[in-house]
């Protein structure tokens, strides 16, 4: 019944759910919090499935959506995010899930055609919480695996090695790099991300070091994106420390960097504002992790950084002992999230920068040495190709005899 709500799909139609766009991002959702879409989907994803209305703009008429913590729904959600997941229904038909890379594409549909669309500034981390969660997942099917499990059983246990999941990180979720750590006393186990708009974290980390409040989050198997706009920090994320036979539980403090150019002395800055920031809202322990994604600074394995994560490097016991602040950088990856991201631009977007860049790029004169596209300015355009695409749509727009066509200086 759970499961048939998440899919907006009748019982004979479950199924068929790889046909349903609104399928597709319920179980985004679920899993990402993707932010606002249009009036008519969000009514079908509050009244049919488990959305909550959580905003309006009246002009726009886009509606922001929610979901709240939900383990019973990420895990359904997470099983549809692995192909080899299939659960026979009671009319004998077979519901199976999807690969990665199949998901990926679907995301980068909804966004590129503006279905969904999240908040300026968001969008990076939604990628990236995208991202952590398909490794940790990869993980988790290593354990079921390993404990046989089938069906409904599947992904029964959230919680993996925090050391094997950052290795998987930083070799952009490629599992013949990175081997099984069963004595790593420290874990992650959140599967679903959600939103907490509490602003008082930005004054002061310290009540995220409460041990009632972490322990909650890390059992909810969720973790939180904190307020748009909030300084240093983007998520955060409860770590669980077995050592010695007891529980203890630890922040882990994420800042996410989607920066075509961020650089090697960035990257230490911005690590060392975390740790000084932690130490001095007194945390006893706090891991401060800085993630760059769809950068084109490559890591230099030979000589790393002292905040950048080594291949095979040993968090945990650290993490047991204090503060620790480490950097990841994201290779190409396996799923496909750091290409989509570079390219995920809304088409009506692109074209709009494209047509009022005009004035400008002609300005610059005739220039195919890639000078404007080292700025961005116009995406992936090159000079000859931007002049490739306005002749075209003033060619059409004359063949339409559209006079005011004719009043469009022909670029130079």
């Amino acid at each position: 019944m759970v499961l048939r709500r998440m899919l907006l799909a009748s019982p004979d139609k479950v199924h068929k759910w790889k046909e349903s766009q609104c399928a597709w991002i319920s179980l985004l959702f679920t899993r990402v919090q993707m932010g606002q879409t249009t009036a008519e989907l969000a009514s079908d994803l509050v009244a049919y499935s488990y959305a909550i209305f959580s905003g309006y703009h009246p002009k726009s008429r886009a509606i922001l959506l929610s979901h709240f913590p939900d383990p019973v729904c990420a895990r359904l959600a997470m099983c549809l995010m692995d192909e080899t997941f299939g659960m026979e229904l009671a009319n004998s038909k077979v519901v199976k899930g999807e690969t990665k890379t199949w998901w990926t594409t679907k995301f980068r549909e909804v966004i590129y055609n503006g279905i969904v669309s999240p908040e300026k500034g968001n969008f990076g981390e939604v990628v990236v919480a995208l991202y952590m969660l398909s490794c940790g997942d990869l993980l988790r099917r290593r354990i079921n695996s390993k404990m046989n499990l089938k069906g409904m059983d599947l992904y029964s246990q959230f919680s993996v090695s925090l050391d094997a999941w950052l290795q998987l990180l930083m070799y952009g979720g490629d599992e013949t790099k990175v081997t099984d750590d069963d004595d790593c006393d420290v874990s992650v186990g959140f599967i679903q991300l959600c939103r907490n708009s509490l602003r008082s974290y930005s004054e002061s980390w310290t009540c995220l070091a409460d041990q009632s409040f972490l322990g909650h989050i890390f059992e909810s198997g969720i973790a939180f994106y904190v307020f748009p706009g909030c300084e240093t920090i983007d998520m955060v994320v409860s770590l669980r420390d077995t050592k010695d036979g007891k529980k203890e539980y630890v922040p882990m403090l994420i800042s996410i960097k989607c920066r075509e150019k961020f650089t090697n002395a960035d990257m230490d800055r911005e690590c060392k504002k975390m740790e000084e920031k932690a130490k001095t809202d007194k945390l006893p322990k706090a891991l401060c992790l800085l993630i760059s994604f769809a950068s084109d600074v490559k890591r230099d394995r030979a000589n790393p950084k002292d905040y950048e994560l080594k291949p095979g490097e040993k968090i945990a016991r650290l993490v047991s002992k204090g503060v620790v602040a480490r950097a990841v950088r994201v290779p190409k990856d396996v799923f496909g999230l750091t290409g989509a991201f570079q390219e995920i631009t809304p088409a009506a977007e692109l074209e709009s920068e494209l047509y009022s860049a005009h004035p400008f790029l002609m300005a610059h004169g005739p220039s195919d040495s890639g000078d404007l596209e080292d700025t961005q300015a116009l995406r992936k355009y090159s000079s000859s190709e931007y002049r490739q695409d306005y002749n075209l749509l003033r060619k059409a727009m004359i063949d339409k005899k559209d006079l005011g066509a004719q009043s469009i200086p022909p670029p130079a």
